[in-house]
Parts: structure tokens; C-alpha cells; sequence
């Protein structure tokens, strides 16, 4: 996971507190989507890359520790139903040419591989939404029913994803609430 010393400069006394590797797009782009809180303010960041490797774009965003008024996290898991379907439908339809040309066994194929990837890939839907007063919501990830994320989007959770669930809210108000005590705490 890059650090987001590799993004963005800290304000001075600026520290970092914990860092997540929150949320992984594999198609149609390339994305590590990282969260740093810090001792001043939450920062979401991460670099992506196109299907093809065209093209690469850095995001970097964030909130002040003191306007957050709290964090939205989402998490789903299970079969895409609507993929599941669709490659159920898409291999029919091979078959009914009876696999005897090219465009029937392509399609039988196609349906084949998709009913695959809808129980291969089980993170339907995974999202981080931190709230600031009177402000845009902070996010990263994959809501669950956009239709672009339904049928384009193919994301994992990050690593740390389980720990940001966890600890994310807790940590904030900690950070609010005893400021530099928590930092000394962490260096322990």
C-alpha cells in the first residue's frame, strides 16, 4: 500500500494516526482506495490506472477532523444475482445453436464465464462515507445499487477493510474528543 506521504505533504504537527487500504477496482480501471487519518483530518487517496494502461490519475481528498460528524461503511457479499442470470441466459442461448459454430460456443462460453464470476467474486458492494457538517460526503467505493457498479464495476475489498469497519468511527471520536493524548498512546 502506498503511504500518503506519497500523495499529499502534511501540515506542520500534522501525524499520522492509522492508514487503510479501504477498497480495490479491478475493472474498468485500477484503483487502491486508501484512508489516512491523521491527527488534523481524514484523507481518502489513491492512484489509478486505466483497463489498458493508457493512463494513470492520482485522487486525493479530504476533511477536518473537527467538521466530521460521523462515517457511513457499507459491506456485502454473495452472489451477483443479476450476472448470474445474465451468463445463465447468454449460455442458453449458445446451446440453442447447439455449440455447432463459432458464435454459439462464443456465447455459450461468455454465459459459461460470467455465471462464474458471479460466485467468484463476492463483494457486491462496499463503501465509505464520512459526513462533515454542511459539507460534501467524503467517499470511496461501490455502492450497491448503481447501475453502473451493478454491471461494470468488478471491486474487492481492500485488505484492511474489516479494521476500518471496526475502528474508523471510534477512532474519530477518540481523535475529537483527547486530541494529542491518542497520539501519545500510539507512540507507546
Amino acid at each position: 500500500m502506498a503511504s500518503v506521504r506519497d500523495f499529499i505533504n502534511l501540515a506542520k504537527d500534522e501525524v499520522v494516526i492509522r492508514e487503510y487500504h479501504a477498497l480495490k477496482v479491478i475493472f474498468p480501471f485500477s484503483l487502491d482506495g486508501n484512508i489516512c487519518l491523521t491527527n488534523k483530518r481524514a484523507i481518502l487517496y489513491g492512484k489509478t490506472q486505466s483497463f489498458l494502461g493508457f493512463g494513470t490519475s492520482q485522487i486525493a481528498n479530504d476533511i477536518h477532523l473537527d467538521v466530521i460528524k460521523g462515517a457511513e461503511i457499507f459491506s456485502e457479499s454473495g452472489i451477483h444475482f443479476v450476472w448470474l442470470i445474465l451468463g445463465i441466459l447468454i449460455a442458453y442461448s449458445g446451446l440453442g445453436g447447439g455449440l455447432q459454430n463459432t458464435t454459439s460456443f462464443l456465447f455459450f462460453l461468455v454465459g459459461l464465464a460470467l455465471i462464474a464470476l458471479s460466485i467468484l467474486l463476492k463483494d457486491k458492494g462496499f463503501y465509505v462515507n464520512i459526513k462533515g457538517q454542511n459539507l460534501p460526503i467524503l467517499g470511496i467505493g461501490r455502492e450497491k445499487y448503481s447501475f453502473f457498479t451493478t454491471f461494470f464495476m468488478i471491486t474487492q475489498r481492500g485488505r484492511d477493510a474489516d479494521a476500518l469497519i471496526r475502528e474508523l468511527g471510534a477512532l474519530i471520536l477518540d481523535i475529537q474528543m483527547r486530541g494529542d493524548e491518542v497520539l501519545r498512546e500510539i507512540k507507546k
